[in-house]
């Protein structure tokens, strides 16, 4: 889902006058829709990835308001739930970068430090 993302992104940038919006449509509603015609509720990716940073594993969707379903995000958006990475993380104070030493789509690289290793940093 990043890599598709990025890629529309760097399609659509050049032109400053288009408005987007990156959607996820609903898991429950697309197994669902499989046994009916019903259309399918869709999460902004914003939204869910500002759920995951409040440390939030479901979304609530919300075709049919009277009747909403939770829906896990890792169901979603697996790319915007690191939960199951987070032993890997990092404290950024620890990371001292550098100078730039790359850049391409997916972002820019640094020369940094790490305890004391050089590292790079994306």
């Amino acid at each position: 889902l990043t890599r598709i993302t990025a890629i529309v992104e760097e399609i659509v940038t050049p032109y400053r006058d288009l408005q987007y919006k990156t959607v996820v449509p609903c898991s429950h509603c697309m197994t669902r829709k499989k046994r009916s015609h019903c259309k399918a509720y869709q999460f902004s990716i914003i939204e869910l990835a500002s759920l995951s940073e409040q440390n939030q594993s479901q979304a609530v969707c919300q075709l049919n308001p009277s009747n909403p379903v939770s829906v896990p995000i890792n169901q979603l958006a697996p790319d915007t739930s690191l939960k199951h990475i987070k032993h890997l993380l990092i404290n950024s104070d620890d990371l001292i970068l550098d100078k730039l030493i790359g850049q391409g789509t997916y972002g820019r690289v640094y020369k940094a430090t790490y305890h004391n290793f050089t590292v790079a940093a994306k």
